[in-house]
């Protein structure tokens, strides 16, 4: 979960990178916009050299005088930013204050853009380039934000959150053993970190070591057993792992902590379709949707419960309606596919699977549209299907 430089301090952060290729079981971003008060007072021009926190003039309080108002924190620091007096040091801080309230706004291109000023005014703080990295990373740009994270470790090597964006970093590259060496950094200085442990876990399954990264997300839970992604990250390894008994119950532990977090519910409905129980894995799908109407998991989601529960033509709604968010879904494709084939509408499930096809090969998916062709009477396009499928395997290969 990108946190910003602050959260250490704040001991608060959160992640959703959905990323995880996580296929959207992942994780929403939320930095942090607190400074410490020693950030904001001025020091005699005969002072010893300044620390990052000693840095700023009395002035840059204007941008902490409506603390919890990022609107305001903003329109401050940006009068002062406008001026343009005052030494680097203070013009940088005045950047760093409105990029902090940019992401709370989650402006995050804003955000990026006053870290980068900050860094390029006072190259010595690490705060600046490890803010630009985070963001960096959210934004699928990832070189950058490895640069930025090198650039922040250079000048902060005892920083813990500088060790949690490069391995994160380097987790989002999937190069998960280089990632788990830089947590295994953070977790030096701070062993009692949830979301260090968490993301040691999504590295150690990235590796396809489920049994180590279900034993480090248990451990995550037991520094915070009140923090919902940690039992989502264990229903998420459970499940990987076809457990889906156990899962459930973490799942059941996450949502009873947050009932409006929409993975918590689009996850354990997938847990619950896995357990045939259907109507309830629908119920969470429909709570989630008021929290995302049209989220594309959430579509794809409900099309596969409805699948389940042998209600063709409703599940080729939600399919098209996820293919209406994100047209390069390849599941979303075979759902189609699967079915207008249970439809007997052979043709057009065709056109379904070479999309899906065309985009990632998968397998299972694949044979779950044959199959559909088949128990429609198919036969003929069933045959063309196989060519296409065996065809798709091979390149993969």
């Amino acid at each position: 979960m990108p946190r910003s430089a602050e959260s250490t301090s704040s001991s608060a952060c959160a992640e959703r990178l959905k990323d995880f290729g996580l296929v959207g079981r992942s994780c929403p971003v939320v930095l942090f916009l607190c400074l410490t008060a020693s950030a904001v007072w001025s020091l005699p021009a005969t002072a010893a050299p300044m620390e990052p926190e000693d840095r700023a003039s009395s002035d840059a309080r204007v941008c902490d005088q409506r603390l919890g108002e990022p609107a305001g924190i903003v329109d401050a620091c940006t009068t002062l930013i406008e001026a343009g007096t005052g030494t680097a040091l203070k013009r940088a801080v005045y950047h760093y204050q409105r990029a902090l309230a940019y992401d709370d706004l989650e402006e995050y291109e804003s955000a990026l853009a006053d870290y980068e000023a900050a860094a390029a005014l006072d190259p010595s703080d690490w705060r600046y380039s490890n803010g630009a990295g985070w963001i960096l990373g959210m934004n699928g740009r990832l070189d950058e934000a490895k640069a930025a994270a090198e650039r922040a470790l250079a000048i902060g090597r005892d920083e813990e959150n500088n060790y949690d964006l490069q391995g994160w970093v380097l987790r989002k590259q999937g190069h998960y053993e280089e990632a788990l060496q830089s947590f295994r950094l953070a977790l030096a200085m701070d062993s009692g970190d949830d979301w260090t442990l968490r993301q040691m876990g999504w590295s150690l399954r990235g590796l396809d070591r489920y049994e180590d990264a279900l034993e480090i997300v248990r451990r995550a839970v037991t520094v915070d057993p009140d923090d919902d992604e940690n039992h989502r990250a264990v229903g998420y390894l459970l499940s990987d792992l076809s457990r889906y008994e156990e899962a459930q119950l973490a799942y059941a532990r996450a949502v009873e902590i947050d009932p409006h977090d929409f993975w918590n519910l689009i996850e354990r409905a997938y847990v619950l379709r896995q357990l045939d129980l259907h109507e309830a894995a629908l119920q969470d799908v429909d709570r989630a949707a008021i929290l995302e109407p049209n989220h594309v998991d959430m579509w794809l989601q409900k099309g596969w419960t409805l699948h389940a529960m042998d209600r063709a033509p409703a599940a080729l709604v939600a399919f098209e309606a996820a293919l209406a968010v994100d047209a390069d879904r390849s599941d979303a494709h075979y759902g189609v596919g699967l079915a207008l084939a249970e439809l007997g509408e052979g043709k057009r499930a065709l056109v379904a699977l070479e999309r899906g096809l065309t985009l990632e090969y998968h397998a299972g998916n694949a044979a779950a549209v044959l199959k559909a062709l088949l128990r429609s009477g198919e036969f003929f396009t069933a045959v063309t299907a196989a060519d296409m499928i065996n065809d798709a395997a091979w390149k993969d290969d």
